[in-house]
């Protein structure tokens, strides 16, 4: 057997650095309080990039839901949904909502 031949296109490292202005990385949270209160947050940072997102990409929480997806398609961003089980699909904002909930955890 020959081996697989090389694509010609980008490497996905590549195609990531040149999609990165347009996506936007986005997970729900939530902190228990002390006081046994529940507070959720939604973060997200946009600043000047809001005329530039095409996709927004995120887990399948069922926090997230129809709604919300709809709510987006009219300024033309397009949802990604993470694969089943696969955290490490959205791994940068899986990683700043661990940050966060260590941060909570200290204070």
């Amino acid at each position: 057997m020959d081996p697989i031949p090389r694509r010609s296109g980008p490497t996905w490292k590549q195609f990531l650095i040149s999609q990165a202005k347009g996506i936007l990385a986005m997970d729900f949270l939530h902190v228990d309080t002390v006081l046994l209160r529940r507070l959720y947050v939604l973060p997200v940072d946009l600043g000047d990039r809001v005329g530039s997102l095409r996709f927004l990409s995120r887990d399948r929480d069922a926090k997230f839901t129809a709604a919300f997806d709809a709510a987006l398609a009219p300024v033309g961003i397009d949802v990604l949904r993470s694969p089943v089980r696969a955290p490490r699909a959205n791994a940068i904002a899986e990683r700043w909502v661990s940050s966060v909930r260590r941060e909570w955890a200290l204070s």
